[in-house]
């Protein structure tokens, strides 16, 4: 059997608990400047979209809520007309 160092035991035990939590170790990942800014671009314009995405919806509520309190506002005042 292949002795084994301590060291090199430690490092594979950290990795498969980083891979197993979900993380990557740095020296996994492409570290030139190009693959970093393509990275970042690529999480801003995603940031960006769920952005977009929670302005829509907060919109479309806000539509909506305006819509059904104008047909509230309508009712009372036909129901007012009946009873006049």
């Amino acid at each position: 059997m292949a002795a084994v160092s301590v060291v090199t035991l430690s490092k594979y035990v950290s990795r498969l608990v980083a891979l197993v939590q979900g993380t990557l170790p740095v020296d996994y990942l492409d570290d030139r400047a190009e693959f970093s800014s393509q990275g970042i671009f690529t999480n801003a314009r995603q940031m960006l979209e769920q952005f977009n995405a929670s302005i829509s919806v907060s919109l479309y509520v806000v539509v909506l809520l305006n819509a059904m309190l104008n047909n509230i506002s309508l009712l009372n005042k036909s129901s007012q007309s009946y009873e006049a």
